[in-house]
C-alpha cells in the first residue's frame, strides 16, 4: 500500500539508485587494494591513486544523496499525502452511525499515531531495506567471486532467518495491535477531559479524572513497551 502511493517510479529509481551506489561503494575498495598492492611498483605517482578515490567517494555521496531525497522527500512525502487524503475522505464520507459507534479515540489514534508511522517509521524502513538489501546482495556478490565455497552456507542460514522472521512477525503483529487498542482509550479521555473540563470543576472531579488519565497512560505505556522489547528480541 505504502509503495503504491509512493509511486512504483519513485520506489524503482531508488533501488536503481541504491544498487549504483553498492557498485561505486565496491569499486572504491577495489580501487583501494589495487592501490595497497601496487603502490611500490608504480609509475603514477600518489596523487594519481588519491584523486580516483577521491572522485569514488565524491560519487558515492552524491547518489547517497540523491537516493534519500528520492526516498525521504519526494517518495515518502507524496505517499502521506495520498494516504493522509485516502483517509479523511473515507472519515468524511462514514454515515453519522459510524460516529455512534466508534469511539472518537480511535478516529484520532488513526490520525496521530498511524499517521505518525507513515510519515516517520515506513519512510525509514523503506530507507533502511534498500540500503541494507542491497549491501548484503553486494556482499554475497563480492564474497563469491572470491570464496565460492561460502555459498554453501547461505541457504541454511537464510532458510533460518525466513524461521526467525516469520516467529517475529506473528508476534510483533499482535503486539502492534494491542499497543494501537490500549492508546485509543487514552485518547478518548484525553478528548473527552478536554472538552468538558469547566464541568470537571465546577463538580469537583479533578483528581478522579487525573487518576483515570494515569491508569490509561499506564496501559498504552505497558503495551507500548512489550512491543518495543519484541523489537529489541529481533535486534
Amino acid at each position: 500500500i505504502f509503495a503504491k502511493a509512493a509511486g512504483y517510479g519513485n520506489m524503482l529509481q531508488a533501488v536503481g539508485l541504491f544498487v549504483v551506489i553498492q557498485g561505486c561503494q565496491i569499486g572504491t575498495n577495489i580501487w583501494l587494494q589495487n592501490w595497497i598492492k601496487v603502490a611500490a611498483t608504480s609509475t603514477h605517482g600518489i596523487g594519481y591513486y588519491m584523486g580516483i578515490y577521491t572522485t569514488l567517494i565524491i560519487i558515492f555521496m552524491g547518489l547517497m544523496f540523491c537516493a534519500s531525497y528520492k526516498i525521504l522527500v519526494m517518495a515518502c512525502v507524496q505517499a502521506a499525502d495520498r494516504l493522509h487524503s485516502k483517509l479523511l475522505t473515507s472519515i468524511l464520507r462514514m454515515p453519522m452511525n459510524f460516529f455512534d459507534t466508534t469511539p472518537i479515540g480511535r478516529i484520532l489514534n488513526r490520525f496521530s499515531s498511524d499517521i505518525f508511522s507513515i510519515d516517520e517509521m515506513i519512510c525509514w524502513t523503506f530507507f533502511d531495506m534498500f540500503l541494507f538489501g542491497t549491501s548484503v546482495i553486494g556482499s554475497l556478490v563480492v564474497i563469491a567471486t572470491t570464496t565460492p565455497i561460502f555459498l554453501a552456507i547461505v541457504p541454511p542460514v537464510f532458510v533460518i532467518y525466513v524461521l526467525v522472521m516469520s516467529y517475529y512477525i506473528a508476534a510483533s503483529r499482535a503486539f502492534k495491535r494491542i499497543e494501537s487498542v490500549a492508546r485509543s482509550p487514552m485518547y478518548q479521555h484525553f478528548s473527552e477531559t478536554l472538552s468538558g473540563v469547566s464541568t470537571i470543576r465546577v463538580v469537583g472531579c479533578s483528581q478522579r479524572f487525573i487518576d483515570e488519565n494515569a491508569s490509561r497512560s499506564d496501559d498504552s505505556s505497558n503495551a507500548h513497551f512489550v512491543w518495543a522489547m519484541g523489537n529489541r528480541w529481533l535486534n
